[in-house]
């Protein structure tokens, strides 16, 4: 960690557009927020990030790993703590805590892997001033091969080219927000609808994600997405998606979460129920 770590906080208020049909901020407006909270990060560090546009110079996400420890809703202001490591290979890593700022209780982890390959050398050389040496990236590979005793669920996806940032990338936040349509996609395929939901008892909050981004997301190209459910336990599973551009052979995204059963009437965890779990498999 960095000791200047402290001095890179940040604060945003959540508006109505940052909340889903739960009244929960949308995992997605997390990582809105911290990409801001990293951009200013390097402000405070002396870097023009209006050069770095005009250069078509950015950081490219390589992988991410969130954490949802307390869901946050409407218009509470949201404290972000930000620092970061340098690691091995001209990547940079990304810690973001999240809290909410009246309580002070910890809403969110955030950690995040980019490329500075793109970056000038002078650029890299001021990145390291300020961030301590690591010697290894947390984020193995990911496994994407599908799972033979699951239902595999696929979808056809389109990357909106007015969604690219600055930087003519995909921001992460965008990147999410397509995880987090196929997640409805995958619960309504499944039959778990918010009708079959209440009727069920049964809703899936998401508690954690990976994401492994290996390629750029190409605009114009269509995205083709495998989803399934995998690590069946008592009352959690994993839903994993595999993201495919054009007739590529190899995602350029592959996606793994975490998702806890609740109980809508009592807001408490439950037993998955087995109508729900027999669907998730080929031969029940």
């Amino acid at each position: 960690m960095n000791e200047l770590g402290k001095d890179y906080t940040n604060h945003y208020v959540t508006r109505i557009g940052d909340i889903d049909y739960n009244e929960h901020v949308n995992g997605s407006r997390y990582e809105f927020f911290c990409e801001d909270a990293r951009m200013q990060s390097l402000s405070v560090m002396g870097i023009n990030i209006k050069k770095l546009i005009k250069n078509h110079t950015a950081l490219q996400h390589k992988g991410s790993h969130f954490q949802f420890l307390k869901q946050r809703t409407w218009n509470e202001i949201l404290k972000i703590e930000t620092t970061f490591d340098w690691i091995e290979n001209d990547q940079i890593q990304w810690n973001h805590l999240i809290y909410e700022m009246e309580s002070g209780e910890l809403a969110a982890k955030l950690i995040r892997v980019d490329s500075l390959e793109e970056f000038e050398g002078k650029d890299k050389d001021l990145i390291q001033l300020y961030a301590a040496k690591n010697k290894e990236w947390i984020f193995p590979d990911q496994n994407t091969e599908l799972n033979p005793e699951s239902n595999v669920f696929e979808f056809s996806l389109r990357a909106n080219t007015s969604d690219r940032n600055g930087f003519h990338v995909y921001p992460l936040h965008q990147m999410f927000k397509l995880v987090e349509e196929v997640r409805w996609l995958f619960s309504e395929g499944m039959g778990l609808s918010l009708e079959a939901a209440k009727e069920l008892d049964c809703i899936f909050f998401t508690t954690e994600s990976k994401l492994i981004e290996t390629a750029k997301l190409i605009p114009g190209k269509s995205i083709q997405v495998k989803a399934f459910i995998s690590d069946y336990k008592k009352v959690a599973c994993t839903l994993q998606q595999l993201f495919f551009q054009g007739n590529e052979a190899k995602p350029f995204l592959s996606v793994k979460e975490t998702m806890l059963a609740i109980s809508p009437t009592r807001i408490a965890p439950r037993k998955i129920p087995d109508e729900l779990f027999h669907r998730f498999l080929k031969s029940p």
